[in-house]
């Protein structure tokens, strides 16, 4: 029975260092900044796949069909989160750097807001893939999760950053698994919030 189960664990290993490799593959074919998105779409589809309905065969084939279907949709969705965050960015080095009384005021407040901005953005491509939602409905739901799940919502963030750091340390993770592991791990987290959700308006 244990071996029966580590061989089972040792096969979801390698389809998620094949799933990895598939999402930086398509990332580069985009040239990186067009292709980082409709890879990372594909593969939380995948995942789903995975998750809710237990399917694990993911081939070359079946991630670049979905490649290209969800190729417009994805970076478009990315370039909204993209200019979010920019503008935060941008907001935020401009009253980091300034020794304005009013602009040191509101170092604190812009950091929530980029705080708050990134526990939206966790649910984006979740939400997106689950429903197949309108942009305005996706971020809105988005901001929805993030508000009412604050706990789920920074565990999952703290997690996301654990997996940078050790990816950062050993590169060698970073190339098989930080990207499989962290979708999982945000999709999973969002397929089990949606559960408990349903559950609840069903009482």
């Amino acid at each position: 029975m244990k071996i029966n189960q580590l061989a089972q664990y040792l096969e979801w290993v390698m389809k998620f260092a094949y799933l990895n490799i598939l999402w930086l593959g398509f990332t580069l074919l985009g040239v990186g900044l067009f292709g980082f998105f409709p890879a990372t779409m594909t593969s939380f589809i995948l995942l789903k796949s995975f998750i809710v309905d237990g399917e694990t065969e993911w081939t070359a084939q079946d991630f670049f069909s979905c490649y290209k279907k969800v190729f417009f949709r994805s970076n478009k969705l990315g370039c909204i989160c993209w200019l979010i965050l920019g503008s935060l960015g941008i907001n935020f080095h401009i009253v980091l750097t300034s020794e304005e009384p009013l602009f040191i005021g509101l170092r604190i407040p812009i950091l929530l807001a980029i705080i708050g901005t990134l526990s939206m953005l966790v649910y984006v491509f979740p939400i997106s893939v689950y429903w197949g939602r309108s942009m305005y409905q996706t971020f809105f739901s988005a901001g929805c999760f993030a508000l009412a799940f604050p706990v789920q919502t920074a565990k999952v963030l703290a997690l996301l950053i654990l997996i940078a750091c050790i990816g950062f340390l050993f590169p060698m993770f970073l190339l098989f698994f930080s990207g499989s592991v962290s979708m999982y791990l945000v999709l999973k987290n969002y397929v089990l919030l949606q559960i408990k959700i349903d559950k609840q308006s069903m009482e």
